[in-house]
């Protein structure tokens, strides 16, 4: 009933994607008390751009407009799961290729922005090994 052979889809085809971040330019001696992270994704090959998870929450307390927050680096599942145009539930969960964020400092932005260079290679790696396919069973049904 098990048969194990590998056979990969498209194994010369490597998925890529470019993000390219943008920050507050660094000041030497002023202190902010914020600092700005916007990162936009593109240039992919193979995947989607839209590879920022957001949610679409309850009203904003200051204006009637809805509240939408940045949650993290797309996983594949997500990327299968969540649609890339704005919801229309609350709450609810979309995709975007941009990411704009404040930090309290420099040093904290910078962490994130590491961390988020760390999702997108880990998303990358991941739907890349998934085209790999091995055959792990056969049954004939009748």
């Amino acid at each position: 009933m098990s048969n194990s052979s590998s056979s990969g889809s498209s194994e010369g085809a490597r998925r890529s994607i470019s993000v390219t971040r943008e920050s507050v330019a660094p000041f030497a001696g002023q202190r902010f008390q914020g600092w700005r992270l916007r990162a936009t994704a593109s240039h992919e090959r193979l995947m989607p751009q839209e590879i920022f998870l957001y949610e679409r929450g309850t009203v904003s307390p200051d204006s009637a407009d809805p509240a939408d927050r940045f949650l993290n680096v797309c996983t594949p599942s997500d990327l299968a799961e969540y649609p890339t145009v704005n919801p229309s539930g609350i709450p609810s969960f979309y995709r975007r290729n941009d990411l704009d964020l404040v930090f309290r400092t420099r040093e904290i932005a910078d962490e994130a922005w590491a961390a988020i260079r760390s999702r997108v290679q880990s998303l990358v790696d991941s739907l890349n090994r998934m085209d790999l396919l091995t055959q792990v069973e056969t049954e004939e049904f009748s």
